[in-house]
């Protein structure tokens, strides 16, 4: 008879939140190259920057580049004044930053971490530019695997349709920054969060069941009562609940308590899953959780 080794939670529960802190560097890999992308720093990207370092502070523990950023950070804030021989010196901390890099990235996962970052960092004024728009254009021809999925392959698209006149005009420019803006969940100018919830591009609003639902997965966490509870609904509306995204899924119900860092979490992963059936045509649909409700309740 083999023996199986017992689980070590505590070693899983590590292992966890290196991968996590790791998804979370990636991220700020990209959000510096975004804030980057047109060679100057305005005080909304600074401050924006230092929002999204203090609410993942702990990336810093252990990382000699990150704390000579915040303390970059802390000496701009220390006057409550940005003047541009500081942001001119947090540039320079930046691009040695990138030049050394945060981390080496390998796997699709953690270049999709990083453009979400890129993302985010180009959108964190709430103005983006033909210089910003060109760096991401060079960023995707430098990690082409990335753009064979969500969302690497919409923003791709519209890249290359933006830049093949050769004009980017300022239509182009407007549509385009609201879709970076859904993908990344960016709302920093109005909300003053450094981190986004990017769920609300990919939804769609039903106004009743159809028959022929077979599937339905439950993501997130629901302020109409526990996942079970959901799935008690399901089941009394005969659809079958399931744990896992397949290319035959029918409806993903996002709850309206997910986390704010959905993309680095499991939750993120069934996302982009759903995401990647419907690029692929699949039937499958994202519905809100208050969607949800008001079609079973």
């Amino acid at each position: 008879m083999s023996q199986h080794k017992p689980v070590d939670h505590f070693e899983t529960c590590n292992f966890n939140a290196r991968r996590n802190k790791a998804k979370a560097l990636f991220s700020l890999q990209g959000i510096l190259f975004g804030l980057t992308a047109d060679k100057v720093l305005n005080e909304t990207e600074v401050i924006f920057l230092s929002a999204w370092v203090m609410e993942h502070k702990s990336c810093a523990d252990d990382h000699p580049d990150m704390v000579d950023l915040i303390d970059s950070l802390e000496d701009i804030f220390a006057d409550n004044k940005v003047s541009q021989e500081e942001l001119n010196d947090l540039l320079g901390c930046i691009e040695c930053i990138l030049d050394y890099g945060l981390l080496a990235s390998n796997e699709v996962e953690d270049l999709t971490n990083e453009l979400l970052g890129f993302v985010s960092g180009i959108t964190a004024d709430n103005v983006v530019t033909r210089e910003e728009i060109l760096g991401l254009s060079q960023w995707l021809k430098s990690n082409t695997n990335v753009t064979k999925t969500w969302p690497g392959n919409i923003l791709n698209t519209q890249v290359q349709d933006i830049l093949e006149d050769g004009v980017v005009d300022d239509h182009e420019i407007t549509e385009f920054t609201e879709t970076l803006k859904m993908i990344a969940g960016q709302q920093f100018t109005d909300t003053g969060l450094a981190h986004g919830m990017a769920t609300e591009i990919c939804t769609t609003e039903i106004h009743e069941l159809a028959h022929d639902i077979e599937t339905i997965c439950f993501t997130g966490k629901f302020a109409s009562g526990s996942r079970s509870t959901q799935e008690e609904y399901a089941k009394r509306h005969a659809i079958k609940p399931v744990k896992r995204v397949t290319q035959d899924l029918d409806f993903l119900v996002i709850g309206s308590l997910a986390s704010p860092d959905w993309r680095f979490s499991s939750h993120g992963r069934k996302i982009e899953q759903a995401l990647e059936n419907i690029m692929k045509g699949c039937n499958t649909k994202i519905i809100t959780e208050d969607n949800w409700v008001k079609v079973t309740r």
